[in-house]
């Protein structure tokens, strides 16, 4: 299970799959289960997930439903075969359909901070991840034709030298399409996104599952990557896990796409102990930043803000994982980043981390950990990784890596992932003889909220003010126009459009009757002399009169 307090995180095998273990936390009962998961993923926000299985290509192409012929080894099904007993989608084969792209919601609670977060249905899912909008990436953002094509080289990858009985051979989970021996399943939950591999020519199962840090002042993409024995006999791996390109912060989209060589001359990756600040060892905890600011004027700025990449393995928090920044340690001279010549040619994950010479600067960085390890049959070794941002260095070092450290850390955020969606669409739950429509009317209600926001009541209890938080522009890897912003900052919203969020409004005083009039006073007071409404509602701000 994902460890909470002093239980111990660990895994129950089911033939030749590892399900992770959940405890409810917080949650109305066991048989409303479903309502602390996505339930149906066929709407609103999330339309663009069911194009994998509704056969809605990108194309705007329809086509059957997929009817699968029997469920994925290891995944035990629940309100139908189409959904897994934590309510979770399941898309067997997916990067050998019809691609589609979508996203997690991408908030941090109240007392939190969002990073959003985009995936598609090729590689390892997440195609692009950052903070406030196009210009934060710690993942490019890219338009869902171009992250169809990508996917698989410059996001998340896995790579593993196995060694079983004197053999020893190369494999790249997730990697090749339609790979002899695999069988490959996406499960979409409402939070979150996983990924499974068997292959059964290496003997491994790989499991990836992605989800955002709530409730911290720092945000973060949770990647926990577990790695399970399947074979009758021991196996040896060496595993270099993460991104094949990381943006340090200070980017911004539009240099990327156009100056993107030129740009390479500020970045800098920093926090490492070697004493040569340019070439050295890998970093224990990387800080990815651009060296200062890159515009074309007498004034120069310092950039202070950063991004970091933190690893090690679960049960093991004492100790961080070496993190490779240098892609041709890994890749060699293929810049394709298709073939690992570099890991390859090592002799050892130890030869391979003491490398002198990995380029800390005026290059694009990665984010590879790098472990050894050995699994009798049937156990399993599970990496944790933590992408994310910091206001400074200190933060990082001070704050950031003693709170991820603490034991149970990201069965705490996983659980409070689930718990927060289950939390902001109970004012629609039901218990009715149709599950299915239970779990869509959640997913509806989230679909609207992250749209029109969801609304909190500030101040005096007789008087109180009306607060919309989580609401912004819908922007994702097909609405590729639409510069969206996600304020990584409590209680964080980011402007929308009047017809957006005025539509999705539309039965708020239902659903929360303490908003009275507000909303119709507030869009009526927006309307023009001569009709029209404006296209923007920007966000709301208070101050307090003693300021």
């Amino acid at each position: 299970m994902l460890g909470v307090g002093k239980k111990k995180r660990g895994y129950t095998v089911i033939g030749p799959e590892v399900l992770p273990q959940r405890k409810n936390e917080n949650v109305q009962s066991s048989e409303n289960f479903l309502n602390r998961k996505i339930g149906l993923i066929l709407c609103g926000f999330v339309v663009l997930a069911i194009v994998g299985f509704a056969g809605l290509s990108a194309s705007g192409q329809v086509n059957e439903k997929v009817e699968m012929s029997e469920t994925p080894i290891g995944i035990s099904t629940g309100i139908s075969k189409d959904f897994d007993s934590d309510g979770r989608f399941i898309l067997p084969e997916y990067d050998s359909r019809k691609p589609f792209a979508s996203f997690l919601p991408g908030i941090g609670g109240e007392w939190g901070m969002p990073m959003w977060a985009f995936y598609v249905n090729r590689g390892q899912g997440m195609a692009a991840f950052g903070v406030s909008n196009k210009d934060g990436p710690l993942l490019e953002f890219t338009p869902a034709n171009k992250a169809y094509q990508i996917a698989s080289t410059s996001g998340f990858r896995t790579m593993l030298k196995v060694e079983r009985d004197g053999n020893t051979r190369m494999s790249q989970p997730f990697f090749e399409p339609d790979e002899q021996g695999t069988e490959r399943t996406m499960l979409i939950g409402m939070n979150e996104l996983e990924i499974t591999e068997t292959n059964t020519i290496t003997e491994l199962n790989t499991r990836v599952l992605y989800y955002t840090v709530s409730g911290e002042d720092f945000p973060a993409l949770v990647r926990r990557v577990t790695i399970v024995n399947t074979g009758s006999s021991d196996v040896n791996l060496d595993i270099v896990d993460g991104l094949a390109r990381m943006e340090p912060f200070g980017v911004n989209a539009g240099m990327l796409a156009a100056m993107g060589r030129t740009l390479e001359g500020w970045m800098r990756v920093y926090n490492c102990k070697s004493q040569n600040e340019i070439f050295g060892e890998a970093c224990l905890a990387p800080f990815y930043k651009l060296s200062a600011s890159t515009a074309d004027s007498a004034q120069v700025q310092m950039i202070t803000e950063g991004n970091f990449v933190l690893s090690y393995i679960e049960d093991e928090t004492e100790s961080l994982l070496p993190i490779i920044v240098d892609p041709d340690a890994i890749f060699g001279q293929d810049t394709t980043l298709r073939e690992p010549f570099g890991f390859k040619k090592s002799k050892s994950i130890k030869d391979l981390l003491k490398n002198q010479n990995e380029l800390k600067a005026s290059k694009t960085p990665s984010a590879f950990a790098a472990v050894k390890r050995s699994l009798p049959p049937g156990h399993a070794v599970t990496l944790v990784e933590i992408y994310g941002h910091a206001i400074n260095l200190n933060q990082l070092n001070d704050d950031i890596i003693q709170k991820v450290l603490k034991p149970g850390f990201v069965g705490k955020k996983y659980l409070q992932a689930v718990n927060l969606v289950n939390r902001l669409t109970s004012a629609v739950k039901s218990s009715t003889k149709n599950a299915l429509f239970d779990a869509f009317s959640q997913q509806m209600l989230l679909d609207n909220l992250l749209r029109g926001g969801y609304p909190e009541f500030l101040g005096s209890k007789s008087d109180p003010k009306v607060y919309h938080t989580f609401s912004r522009i819908h922007g994702d890897l097909e609405r590729d126009y639409n510069n969206f912003q996600i304020d990584p900052s409590y209680f964080s919203q980011g402007s929308g459009n009047y017809r957006d969020v005025n539509q999705n409004r539309r039965v708020d005083v239902l659903l929360f009757p303490k908003l009275k009039d507000f909303n119709l006073r507030q869009f009526l007071t927006l309307k023009q002399a001569d009709g029209y409404n404006p296209l923007t509602v920007t966000t709301a701000f208070f101050f307090n009169e003693w300021w």
